[in-house]
């Protein structure tokens, strides 16, 4: 599936994602990267169930953006996708998407 988020600079920000079918995922982790482009070898940020800013639900992901995080954000667009990893080791792509950086007005 593919998502654009958008978010405030320096805003904290949650995101509900879904992924369109309902999956057991218990026992599963997730990882999801910001790059400027899927080519790009630097990360911008990086989000995972480990760090807490993904949590899986049965059909949706949550993503947290703390407001200490996108403040330092020097990008205005970026693309990402959220891998699951079985607790085999196994990964599967579910999500992909750009993110567009909204900045603040009132100083």
């Amino acid at each position: 599936m593919n998502h654009e988020i958008k978010v405030f600079k320096g805003s904290d920000h949650v995101v509900k994602i879904p992924f369109g079918c309902h999956v057991n995922l218990n026992g599963y982790r997730a990882w999801m990267q910001l790059r400027r482009s899927p080519f790009s070898e630097e990360v911008l940020d990086e989000l995972t169930t480990e760090n807490e800013r993904i949590k899986i639900h049965d059909d949706h992901f949550v993503l947290v953006f703390p407001h200490e995080t996108t403040s330092a954000w020097k990008f205005k667009r970026a693309v990402f996708d959220i891998k699951v990893i079985s607790p085999n080791g196994g990964e599967t792509r579910m999500v992909e998407g750009r993110i567009l950086v909204i900045p603040g007005v009132t100083r």
